[in-house]
Formats: C-alpha cells, sequence, structure tokens
C-alpha cells in the first residue's frame, strides 16, 4: 500500500484543464466568435450508444472541479461510477480527418481523478481505500487475477492500485509471459521513464526495483540490443541501488549484467512453430522463429475455387477465383476449410491425415451449393482456429448479411471438431438461427450470423456477428470451448448508414486478443475494444469512413479480413474503409498517429524490429512509434503487384505477387531474393503464405502448394526419422538402420542377391542417419540476362575470396560482386569476351583481340596487351576470329595459352609479358595440363612419336629424356603420379612426372562406345572402359596392372564418360538409361541406385562445400534440358534428394561452377548464385 499520499507532485495545471476538456468533449461552444467560413462536420458511419444523463452529470463534476470542492466531487464521483460506470460516454469529439473516442463512465471519471490535485487525491482515496482494501485482500487470497484487474478498471487511483499492478506483473512473470509483466510494473516507473499513457502516480514500490524488474523483462523476452541502451540509462540514473534477484541481494546493477551476459550463451529460445489461427496468433502478430529458404514444391492439392455474383467492375486481372483460403498448420498438419468442407493433410507429404480422403468435415458431403441470386460485395475468408485438440470453424454460405430481396436461406454455423484424438469427430455445432434463439430475443428479431472463424484462448472461444435490420449491426459473443455454451454477449455498434438493400454483404470479420482485450474492426467506421474476461465495454474509436466505391473502381476489390494487431501495448489498424493506418494505445485506445496512405493496403503482416509491415500493391514499413514511412518496395507492373497475405520469419519477409514470392529484409526493405512461382510446366501465382515447420505454404484460389527447403521432409526431422520404413525396397536407405547393419550392407553381394532399387514414388525416402551432409544450398542472389548479353565465370579461385567476381558483357564488360550479385565495376570492354581467369594476383580477361589484367578489387587494367604483339610473328588468322583463340590455363606461374594448328606460350600474369613460346616441329600433337605434379606434357607425332614436359614454374624442358612411344592416341593426367598414355594398339601405360615407364595394364580395353578413362581417389584406382563398365584395378612391383572387379556403369552405355559421370573419395556416380547410380571404388559393389524421372542421358556434377561440409550431386538431362527448369541435389551417401534448385527458365545451355562461395549455374538467360547454409 502507498504511503504520503498526500505529499505527491503537483500535477502542472494545463494537465487538469486539459482534462476537464477531454471530459466535457460534448459541452456547445457558446463563446461569441467573429465569422468564420463554416467547418465540414465530423462525419460518423458508425452510432455508438452514449449515456446521455451520464454526460449531463459529467458536466456538473466539470464545475465543482473548478471550483475546488474536493469532497463533494469525490462523492459524486464514485456515486457515479457506481451507479452509471458501465455507461458510454465521449471521451474525444471527432474533427474532420480524425477520430472520435467513446469509453465507459469510469474512464472519464478516472481522467477526472488523474488530473486532481495533491488534496483532491487524498479526498478520493478517503472515500475509496476502504472498498479497494477489501477487494486487494480478496483477490489475492484466492489468487483471483480477475477480481485484481477489475480493481485496476475501477479504483486505478486508490491506495492499493500499485500493490495490484504489481501483483498481477508478478503472476504474468511466474507464468512466463514477460510482455504482460512488463506492461504491468512500467506502470508503475516515474514519469521520466514511463512510456506507458497510464501511470499510477505515486507509488510505493522503489524506483530502482520496478526499473529493473521491466529490464529483466526486456532480457527474457530475447530483445538484446534494447536491453544493453537501457542498462545504461539504468546505470546513470540507479548508479548501486540493490535489489534481491533469485535469494541473492546485491547491487542491480551486477544483477542486471549478468544477466543480460548469460543471456548471450543462451540457447536459443524455443518458440512454438505452430500456425493455429489466422496470422499465426490471436494477437495477430505471429513471426515464425526462423527464415527458411524456399526451395522446390513438396506437393500440392486442388482448391474449390470461390465464384460469387460481384458487381460489376473494371479490373486488371480476372477475379474468378479470388484468395478466400488461410491455412492454418498445427502439429505437421494442414487444415483448410472452404465453408463447405474441411480437409486435413500431412505437411511433410500432403497425405490424408486420416483415411483415405483429406475432407474431415462433413463425413458425408451431400449438400447442394446454395447458388445466390443476387450480387455480392466483399469476399469471404475461410480459416480455421485450432487449440487444445479442437478445431473451430465458421462453416455455411459466405454471405454475412443477406439481402432482404435473397429468395432462400443463407444457413451458417459454428463447429468444433475433435482433431486431437478424435480424428476430426464433431463434438457440438451452434448455427446463426441457434444462436439468436438462445438470446431468447422477440420472433421477429433478424438472425444474427456468424463473421469469421473464431478465436480460442484459455478453453473459451470469441467469435464476431452481425445482422441486417434496418441497419447493420455488430456483437461479439463468447463460448466455452469444450461445450458450445454461451458465457455472455455484447452488442457494439449500429450502423448509420444503410447498405444497398439489393446486395448481399461478405465480411466476416475476424477479432484480436490482446493483453486480455477483444479488439473488433468492423471496416464500418469504427474500432471496439471489450474485456475478453466477461465481455464489458472498454472503450470505442469512429473514423470517417470512405464510401463505398473505395477500393478504387480500376483495381480488384478488397477482400481480405482487416483484423487489428496487437504489439506492445499498441493496438494497429488498417480498416477496409479508411485510406490511413491508425496506431492506438491499446488500454485507451488514445490516437498515436495516424498515417495516409498512396494506395488500399490488402493486409496488416506484423510489427518486427520496430516496424510495422503492411502490404497491398506494393509492400511498406511504418515506424510503429512514429508512423513515418521507413521504407517501401514499390510495384509498377501489375504482374508484380503484391497477391495474398505475406509472412514475417525470422529477419525477412515473405512477400507475395502474382509470379514471384519476394524475400525481403525486414530492417532495410531490400529484396534479398525472388523465388519464381509462375514456371512454363507448372503454372503457380501468389496466395496466402504460412511458414511452419520449414516449409511454406501459399494457398491461391484454387491450389494449395507446399515447398520446403529440401525435397522431401527435413532430414532431422523426428517424424521423418522415426517414419516406419518397412514398405521400403532397400536396406541402405532406410532411416532406422542401424549402424553394423549399414556396415554390413556394404560388403560384396551375395552371388544370388539382386542389386536393390529405389521405386520411383520411395525418391523422398528418409536418408541414412549416418550421411555426412548437415546443410543445403540457399539462393544468394540471381540476375536475369538479356538477349546480347553474356555472362562469363572466370576460372579458379580469386587471390582475395572477398574479390571474387561474375563477368557480364553487353555494352560494357561489367563484373559483379560474387557474393552479392551487386554491380562492382565495369569496363570498356567491346570485344566479345572469350575467357577469364584468376591467377595469383589478377584476373585475366581474353577477348578475341586483346589480354588484360585486372584488379579483381577495383577493375583498374593493370596491363593489356594484343594478341599479335603476344605471340609476335607468324600469328593465325584464325586468332581474329570470334571465341578461336584457343584454350586458356591459369597457374600459380603464370598463363598457358594453347593456340589450335599453332603453338603455345606462357605469359608472366604479373608483367604481362611472353615467358616462352613453343611451336611443336609436328603438325599432329597434343598438350595437357597435369596441375597435380605442376606441369605441361606435349605429345608430338612424327614418324616416331615423341614427348616433352613443360614445367609451370621454367617454362623449359623437363630434365628427362624424351621417350620415344610405339604410337599414342591420347593421354590424361593422373594425378602426382604422372600420366596415362593410350597408345595405337589399345593399351594403357602409366608414365612418372619424368616420364620414366611404371606400369602397363594388361586387362580388357574396348573404345566402341567411348575412350577409355581412369579415375583414381587415394589409394583407389578405376578405369571407365568403353562407357560400359568400370573395373577396379590392382597391381604389383612387376610393373603390371590388372582388373581386381568389374561393374556395369550404369543400365545404358555412357558416350561422353567424363560428363556423365562423378567421382569423389569414396564412390563413382553415374547417369543414364533413367538411373542415378553410386559405385563403391573399394569394392566395386552398388552402394545405391535411384531412379530419375528422365530416361535420357544425365550430365551429372558433384559439388560440394567443405566448410558447412555439405555435398550432393547435380543431375541435368541432355535431351529435355531445353524444358527443364529444376535442377535435382542428389545426398552423395543415400542417393536422396535433396532439394531442387529452381530456375526461371529451362536449362539448355545449364553451366555449374563450384568455388569456395558457393554454387554458380548460369544459363544464356539468367545466373543464379547458391550459398552453403548449415542446418
Amino acid at each position: 500500500m502507498s504511503a504520503g499520499r498526500g505529499t505527491s507532485a503537483r500535477i502542472w495545471p494545463w494537465c487538469a484543464a486539459s482534462a476537464v476538456l477531454v471530459a466535457l468533449a460534448t459541452w456547445p461552444d457558446v463563446l461569441p466568435v467573429a465569422a468564420q467560413p463554416p467547418v465540414r462536420p465530423f462525419r460518423e458511419s458508425m452510432a455508438i450508444a452514449v449515456d446521455a444523463e451520464a454526460a449531463k452529470r459529467l458536466q456538473i463534476l466539470a464545475d465543482r472541479w473548478a471550483a475546488g470542492q474536493w469532497d463533494q466531487l469525490v462523492e459524486s464521483l464514485v456515486e457515479l461510477c457506481e451507479t452509471r460506470g458501465e455507461g458510454v460516454v465521449t471521451l474525444e469529439a471527432g474533427t474532420p480527418g480524425g477520430t472520435a473516442r467513446y469509453g465507459l463512465v469510469h474512464a472519464a471519471c478516472e481522467q477526472m481523478i488523474a488530473a486532481l490535485p495533491p488534496e483532491g487525491l487524498a479526498a478520493y482515496r478517503r472515500r475509496i481505500d476502504p472498498l479497494a482494501e477489501r477487494w486487494f485482500q480478496a483477490a489475492t487470497m484466492a489468487g483471483d487475477r480477475l477480481a485484481l484487474r477489475r480493481l485496476v478498471r475501477q479504483a486505478y487511483y486508490s491506495s492499493w492500485g500499485d500493490e495490484a499492478l504489481w501483483w498481477l506483473g508478478q503472476a504474468a512473470w511466474d507464468e512466463g509471459d514477460f510482455a504482460a509483466a512488463e506492461r504491468w510494473w512500467s506502470q508503475l516507473l516515474p514519469a521520466d521513464l514511463a512510456g506507458n499513457s497510464r501511470r499510477y502516480p505515486d507509488p510505493s514500490q522503489p524506483p530502482a526495483d520496478v526499473a529493473a524488474r521491466c529490464l529483466l523483462c526486456r532480457i527474457f523476452q530475447g530483445n538484446r540490443e534494447g536491453a544493453e541502451a537501457e542498462l545504461s540509462r539504468f546505470i546513470e540514473r540507479f548508479g548501486q541501488s540493490t535489489g534481491v534477484l533469485a535469494g541473492v541481494e546485491r547491487p542491480w546493477r551486477e544483477h542486471l549484467e549478468m544477466v543480460l551476459s548469460e543471456s548471450g550463451q543462451w540457447a536459443t529460445m524455443v518458440r512454438r512453430d505452430d500456425v493455429p489461427t489466422y496470422a499465426g496468433s490471436p494477437e495477430r502478430n505471429f513471426i515464425s522463429p526462423r527464415a527458411i529458404d524456399v526451395g522446390s514444391e513438396l506437393w500440392s492439392a486442388p482448391l474449390k475455387p470461390v465464384r460469387l455474383p460481384e458487381t460489376p467492375r473494371t479490373t486488371v486481372f480476372p477475379t474468378a477465383s479470388p484468395l478466400v483460403y488461410h491455412p492454418v498448420v498445427v502439429e505437421g498438419r494442414v487444415f483448410l476449410s472452404d465453408g463447405g468442407r474441411i480437409q486435413a493433410w500431412n505437411l511433410s507429404d500432403g497425405q490424408p491425415v486420416w483415411g483415405d480422403s483429406a475432407t474431415i468435415y462433413p463425413q458425408v458431403d451431400d449438400e447442394v451449393p446454395l447458388l445466390l441470386t443476387r450480387s455480392v460485395f466483399g469476399s469471404p475468408c475461410w480459416t480455421v482456429t485450432v487449440e487444445s485438440g479442437r478445431l473451430y470453424a465458421r462453416m455455411g454460405s459466405a454471405v454475412t448479411n443477406p439481402s432482404s430481396k435473397e429468395f432462400r436461406d443463407l444457413p451458417n454455423e459454428l463447429v468444433c471438431l475433435d482433431v486431437g484424438a478424435g480424428q476430426g469427430r464433431l463434438l457440438w455445432k451452434l448455427s446463426g438461427e441457434e444462436f439468436t434463439q438462445l438470446l431468447q430475443e422477440s420472433a421477429e428479431a433478424a438472425m444474427w450470423c456468424w463473421e469469421g472463424a473464431p478465436l480460442a484462448s484459455d478453453g473459451r472461444i470469441y467469435a464476431a456477428l452481425s445482422r441486417r435490420r434496418q441497419q447493420l449491426e455488430w456483437s461479439v459473443a463468447c463460448l466455452d470451448g469444450e461445450t458450445g455454451t454461451l458465457l455472455w454477449h455484447r452488442p457494439v455498434g449500429v450502423t448509420r448508414t444503410t447498405p444497398p438493400e439489393n446486395e448481399n454483404r461478405a465480411s466476416q470479420l475476424l477479432l484480436t486478443l490482446g493483453d486480455g482485450r477483444l479488439y473488433l474492426s468492423t471496416d464500418w467506421g469504427a474500432i471496439v475494444a471489450l474485456d475478453a474476461a466477461e465481455g464489458q465495454w472498454e472503450w470505442a474509436v469512429t473514423y470517417e469512413s470512405l464510401p463505398l466505391s473505395w477500393p478504387p473502381a480500376v483495381a480488384a476489390p478488397r477482400i481480405a479480413p482487416a483484423p487489428c494487431i496487437y504489439a506492445d501495448g499498441r493496438l494497429y489498424a488498417a480498416p477496409l474503409d479508411a485510406q490511413r493506418v491508425f496506431c492506438f494505445d491499446a488500454s485507451s485506445g488514445e490516437l498515436r498517429w495516424q498515417r495516409a496512405v498512396f494506395e488500399p493496403l490488402t493486409h496488416l503482416l506484423g510489427v518486427a524490429r520496430g516496424r510495422l509491415i503492411a502490404s497491398g500493391n506494393s509492400l511498406w514499413a511504418f515506424h510503429a512509434q512514429t508512423g513515418q514511412i521507413d521504407w517501401s518496395v514499390r510495384q509498377v507492373e501489375p504482374e508484380d503487384f503484391g497477391h495474398g497475405r505475406g509472412w514475417l520469419a525470422g529477419e525477412c519477409i515473405y512477400w507475395p505477387t502474382r509470379r514471384a514470392l519476394l524475400v525481403v529484409a525486414q530492417q532495410s526493405g531490400h529484396v534479398l531474393r525472388e523465388h519464381p512461382l509462375a514456371l512454363p510446366h507448372r503454372p503457380r501465382t501468389g496466395g496466402n503464405v504460412v511458414i511452419s515447420q520449414n516449409a511454406l505454404v501459399i494457398a491461391s484460389g484454387d491450389r494449395l502448394s507446399v515447398y520446403g527447403e529440401f525435397a522431401g521432409p527435413h532430414p532431422t526431422d523426428p517424424r521423418r526419422l522415426s517414419q516406419r520404413t518397412s514398405t521400403l525396397p532397400t536396406i541402405s536407405l532406410r532411416a532406422d538402420v542401424s549402424a553394423p547393419a549399414l556396415e554390413a550392407s556394404r560388403q560384396p553381394p551375395a552371388a544370388d542377391s539382386t542389386v536393390p532399387v529405389v521405386r520411383p514414388d520411395d525418391r523422398d525416402a528418409p536418408p541414412s542417419s549416418t550421411s555426412a551432409t548437415t546443410g543445403y544450398w540457399r539462393r544468394a542472389w540471381h540476375r536475369f540476362l538479356t538477349d546480347r548479353a553474356r555472362c562469363l565465370l572466370p576460372a579458379g579461385s580469386a587471390p582475395v575470396s572477398e574479390h571474387a567476381v561474375v563477368l557480364h558483357q553487353a555494352e560494357h564488360l561489367q563484373a559483379w560482386d560474387r557474393h552479392s550479385g551487386q554491380l562492382r565495376w565495369q569496363l570498356p570492354l567491346e570485344d566479345p569476351l572469350v575467357w577469364s581467369g584468376y591467377g595469383s594476383r589478377w584476373l585475366l580477361v581474353a577477348t578475341t583481340r586483346e589480354l588484360c589484367a585486372v584488379a579483381p578489387a577495383s577493375g583498374s587494367i593493370e596491363w593489356r596487351g594484343t594478341w599479335p604483339d603476344l605471340f609476335g610473328e607468324g600469328l593465325p588468322p584464325a586468332m581474329g576470329a570470334r571465341r578461336s583463340v584457343g584454350a586458356f590455363t591459369s597457374t600459380p606461374h603464370g598463363l598457358i595459352v594453347l593456340v589450335p594448328e599453332w603453338g603455345l606460350i606462357g605469359v608472366d600474369e604479373i608483367r604481362g609479358t611472353v615467358t616462352w613460346r613453343y611451336l611443336p616441329a609436328a603438325r599432329n600433337w597434343q598438350s595437357i595440363v597435369n596441375r597435380d605434379s605442376g606441369q605441361l606434357l606435349v605429345l608430338e607425332r612424327f614418324d616416331a612419336d615423341r614427348a616433352r614436359v613443360w614445367s609451370f614454374s621454367t617454362g623449359g624442358l623437363a630434365p628427362s629424356t624424351p621417350p620415344v612411344f610405339r604410337g599414342f592416341r591420347r593421354a590424361q593426367p593422373a594425378g602426382p603420379h604422372g600420366w596415362v598414355i593410350e597408345t595405337d594398339d589399345r593399351r594403357l601405360e602409366w608414365w612418372s612426372p619424368r616420364l620414366e615407364p611404371r606400369a602397363e595394364y594388361v586387362g580388357p580395353l574396348s573404345t566402341a562406345h567411348a575412350d577409355p578413362w581412369v579415375v583414381h581417389r587415394g589409394d583407389h584406382w578405376a578405369l571407365v572402359n568403353d562407357g560400359v563398365s568400370v573395373i577396379g584395378l590392382k597391381g604389383d612391383h612387376s610393373g603390371r596392372i590388372w582388373p581386381g572387379w568389374t561393374q556395369a556403369l550404369a543400365r545404358g552405355p555412357l558416350t561422353h564418360p567424363e560428363q556423365q559421370a562423378a567421382c569423389d573419395e569414396h564412390c563413382l556416380y553415374t547417369a543414364a538409361a533413367g538411373t542415378l547410380r553410386a559405385i563403391d571404388l573399394a569394392t566395386g559393389r552398388i552402394a545405391w541406385e535411384r531412379r530419375l524421372p528422365d530416361a535420357g542421358a544425365q550430365r551429372v556434377q558433384l559439388v560440394s562445400s567443405a566448410s558447412a561440409n555439405l555435398g550432393g550431386l547435380i543431375v541435368v538431362p541432355w535431351e529435355t534440358a531445353a524444358t527443364v527448369s529444376d535442377i535435382p541435389l542428389f545426398d552423395c551417401a543415400t542417393g536422396q534428394p535433396l532439394q531442387r534448385i529452381r530456375l526461371h527458365e529451362p536449362a539448355a545451355d545449364l553451366a555449374v561452377h563450384v568455388d569456395p562461395a558457393g554454387l554458380l549455374m548460369a544459363t544464356s538467360r539468367e545466373i543464379l548464385a547458391l550459398a552453403p547454409r548449415e542446418r
């Protein structure tokens, strides 16, 4: 209880005067003034029932307040609160372009009490304290928080108000509701620290204790940045004030610094990832805990398009299938209602949750859809709410206010289903007609109709209702969630205007719940707040409603619900009928700010990082405290307009447009990524987005689509790892395989065994739990290319990774930053670009006319030389032709340029000078680079073949004597071991780096389909023979190499083995005849096989990131590449599909480049950069 109340600081006189004027805002202006132009009156569309008698008595109280008759004033105030405290009066009169505010008589009296001088406040407390003390003692003994909230509402400024606030804050803290605890305790802060409009004037609690508790709430809410700034102000203000925390007394500064320091080491707070209601939470301000990288489409299901008779409008796009579906996701299940039925799918695979059909209500769909005879204004919002294993939905006709000229009844009902253990069993339902009968109104009374889906909290459900008589009426009802029993019902307002009689209305309003209050935006000129526990009126705000022609006739009608958003004690609203965004104090309805908008705002997405995020045709961010526009993503073309409700996740915004899904940074508004939705083989559009459990759900007008980060369920998903796999046809791909069984499966198969094959319908089976892959590729940036542009990925690695670039040539040569895709520099090089690669210091760029060295960081040209200058005399004419310069090899010691039918030169990368030239005497010659041994092999064919070895470092002949071959066909490097030479008589010989003979292969060799290809990784050597088989090689000290094992490469021959196969330290991977196969290099056993959707030849490339412990196989079909835009990525360990990398255009000329920064995929039309991201 407070002490020394009579000595509280005196309230400034202007505050008192202001309070009187606010309380008496309805007084007429009787002072004579000079003639002025008439002022347009404030036009209200909603009529709020005002207690006229209470308003008159408030005028009398104002006279006593001015006369200083405190005892009489207090007695009258208390009597007025007791007799007419629940009446509604005007607190602020409306002005054109502004708002009017209504509240209870309690609130008006409270404003007068707040403005009382100390002697007046003391008189009030002498009168009210005995009653408040009884309330407080009874409530605390019973632990009745509802009674304490009632005390705060009716006796806030009593001597027990601060004790009630403290107790409520402690109760919220004990339950882990740190935001609510902060809201209660912050009302006890000193005036210079309180940001709350409602503040207790003289609390008995030490200010340091209150401020410390509020700061602790911020820390436990995860707001470390804000807490650090507040801690500095706390230390400056309260110094070494002490307090008790966890039973230990020490300076608050030490307590707070310790907690703040430890909070940085806390594991990420476990936040729920379910989306049980519209916008994710009763506050309509849910932010998914983690942003996801949108990968391929996991599954989709058709939805019933909604077609309602509409008033003729001019629209840019057809509105045959409006966006009316808002799914929810709970415990890995997707629930969706279309008004006639409720469906449920598994999020991971799209299979029905129960039985063979996704429909869980009604059990038998035998109702004939109702045909409307009148046009419909608006459109439905079909959604559901799930709480405690029960699903609540509003079912029936989409129309909420039928026209009086509609010939048939349009039924509607609330239903409750058991989706926990009951598999969708109906628990109860309540129609609008039955609800009207419960109210025991007259038989002539119009029927109440349910608006949108109810809101559920703590075992109760809340729903808005409306009915149509001469005007529209709105109300709110509270029902018991388990039985459907009516707990309370509260009318909230009646319209002043009448909707057209020949038009049906479909509004389906949704409620918002925050800090124990329900908020309803009527979209008809009013926003109302009710107490959620008892349905008592709290406040209402009216504004000037725009005519029904808004939105403009050239735009599609806004069909989305417009519930308010509750965040940090504030209420944000963007009503359908107002061209403004409002911010109110959630407890009193006082207007904090309003902002005019240039276009209709379709959705309020939430408050994140201090910004209110809203969307319409464009995306907007308003400063949450001031309403200033921080940034916007404005769209000009209709196909780029927003199309559906977006979602907030992590620090990103997922915003759907008609043809793509944009990922936007919440802080800056920068578009981070663009995920295409409309593809040639799979037409999709934007829709209402939900993110939950590593999946993104989009509900368009006619289809539900689910996208994942992977091609199947998340590999670490516990449901996936525990999935029963007894029907899978392979052992090595089962997730429940033990380590010994997995090792046993790697042994050579028995003679009577068959190779396990994965069925196409099992392609998303769980991978082995021993897989080393721990990450996946995410989209870093994306750019389209013009028709005349070329994109070139420099060979090798940049000397400094931060300076890596991607070259793009159109009118000029541009360098895009490899990591961000932003333009770094450009050069006026107009000759066609033929090659580029990194040296030890510079970026080397070759055109058809010259060779340049460019600084990767700045783009400055260090040196340049034309080809005649570099080659000297005798340069072949082909050097001037487009892209006919030859082959380039960048080495640590310089650049080697090969010109066919001419020779080679070595160029000093630092100085730009030619260090050596080589002009072969023979017409038939080859050159091969061996990077592992640092050598260049030149094979010349004379009458007797001979070979020379050039060193990268010196450009001179190797010290060995050139041997004489019996005739060579081709050579290939054998790593640090030297070279493999294929002779004319179809033999393979191994030569050392000094060209000393080492070994000879004596096994079978064929070249009918393809040349032989020798692969080696570590101690394992294998020969790909004729593109048909792979032979494991063994040898001894005698110089003989023979087959150790033989395995078929694929189900068909490989015509280009080096492109259709890839190799790592464990396996050789091949793709042909519709099969992807992994062959163990140690044993020759087929480690796994996987059917591919395309039966033609496939191009295989191994991609990996050692820093992220991430790897995979990219498979691109050759024959159908012109129509393929989804590139699959497979796990090397198991063959499981990890994800699909989506391109905007078909991958007809796809080039894949792997570097330390990640993965680059380029075609003639676009370039896509991907980076590894850990799971």
